[in-house]
């Protein structure tokens, strides 16, 4: 039986540290909503209440932080919004309205990557969308999660759900749909983010090719800015002639992943690119959309596709790579012509060395002759330069 204390300063203060792992929880004399729970080392007050057979329970604050009296006035105010007509129907959403209504338009107007977002919670949907918010449990997520582990995902892709669902259920504790957070202590995978994907010569000629011969060349070109500047297919496809200097020598991009405005300085290849775009379209947006109310185009995937089906028709193409491949490969032979990592790294927009690292990768034989060098050296032999 739970024992009963009066709400004061001194009493609570008078209260020995639980010697177990759980709590020892005392009921209020006044109240027995109110409660205090003493832990090994701390203290805290709390409310318990049942409102139409349904229990709740929150920890109001840590004593002493706040007073007596504030911590009554916080649990009564506790009380009153979960008695409410609308606090129950705030816990009767289900996800897929909860996403609709308010997790979807904050994260459109906040997230850079909500394309990503709204394509990644298709498979949330498709797994609880139907339940109450407040019924997703810690072992729903993690089935989750594990059955796209098991469908073939990549520990990266799969953390980035994990993360999707983890901010959903942040946004919604602040607006009091839900207490608990389903994705508290499920730890994200180990990630093997070490890539080597970039073009070889060969297959940037393949590429070359089948832009030209690509036949919608506005997608095309989008394509072909983003191999000759290192830019992002995202901020290629959203362009607009406001960011470009008169002379088209440099492309202003005002906010970019790292959170900062970023210069791009373009090559011949990628100004003939941009001129052809403003001789179209005259101003706005570079690769402007041909659907009604839509600003610019979306990723041009299924032009890629036919990229990479040329290719492979050439006998030019080694293996998948991605659209953000183009960046990595652009990176990666800058670096090579340059032999500065730092210059690269403005270049690139990258905000620390370290992620160009992550971004740029030598070419196979170079590592080797770096290798045969090392011997040299190591034995005082002559280096030689074949």
């Amino acid at each position: 039986m739970l024992k009963t204390i009066h709400l004061t300063k001194a009493n609570v203060d008078a209260l020995p540290f639980a010697t177990g792992n759980s709590y020892d929880e005392y009921v209020s004399a006044e109240d027995k909503r109110h409660r205090v729970l003493v832990g090994k080392k701390t203290k805290k007050f709390a409310v318990r209440i049942n409102v139409n057979n349904k229990r709740y329970c929150k920890t109001i604050d840590h004593f002493p932080d706040m007073s007596i009296t504030a911590v009554k006035q916080k649990a009564a105010q506790y009380i009153a919004e979960v008695s409410s007509d609308s606090y129950i129907k705030k816990r009767k959403i289900t996800v897929n309205t909860y996403f609709h209504q308010e997790f979807s338009p904050m994260s459109k107007l906040t997230n850079k990557d909500h394309y990503n977002v709204r394509s990644r919670y298709k498979r949330v949907d498709e797994s609880f969308g139907s339940m109450e918010l407040s019924k997703v449990t810690k072992p729903l997520v993690e089935d989750f999660l594990h059955q796209l582990t098991v469908d073939g995902l990549k520990p990266a892709t799969v953390n980035r759900y994990r993360a999707l669902i983890s901010r959903m259920f942040s946004y919604a504790i602040e607006l009091g749909y839900v207490e608990h957070h389903p994705c508290r202590n499920i730890k994200k995978l180990l990630e093997n983010n070490i890539l080597t994907r970039i073009l070889s010569l060969l297959e940037i000629q393949a590429l070359l090719t089948a832009l030209e011969n690509e036949p919608n060349q506005v997608l095309a070109e989008s394509i072909g800015l983003t191999l000759f500047t290192g830019m992002r297919i995202g901020e290629v496809i959203s362009l607009h002639t406001g960011m470009l200097s008169g002379d088209f020598s440099t492309i202003v991009l005002p906010d970019t992943k790292s959170g900062r405005p970023h210069t791009v300085y373009l090559n011949e290849r990628a100004k003939s690119i941009i001129k052809r775009r403003v001789a179209v379209v005259g101003s706005g947006y570079l690769f402007p959309s041909t659907s009604k109310g839509v600003a610019h185009i979306s990723r041009p995937k299924s032009a890629f596709n036919r990229l990479k089906q040329s290719m492979a028709d050439q006998g030019a193409l080694e293996g998948h790579f991605t659209l953000h491949d183009l960046r990595r490969t652009y990176c990666s032979y800058l670096l090579t012509a340059s032999n500065d990592i730092r210059l690269v790294q403005q270049c690139m927009g990258h905000s620390s060395v370290s992620v160009t690292e992550r971004y740029s990768h030598h070419q196979t034989p170079r590592i080797a002759k770096a290798s045969i060098m090392a011997e040299q050296a190591l034995l005082g032999m002559e280096l030689t330069n074949d």
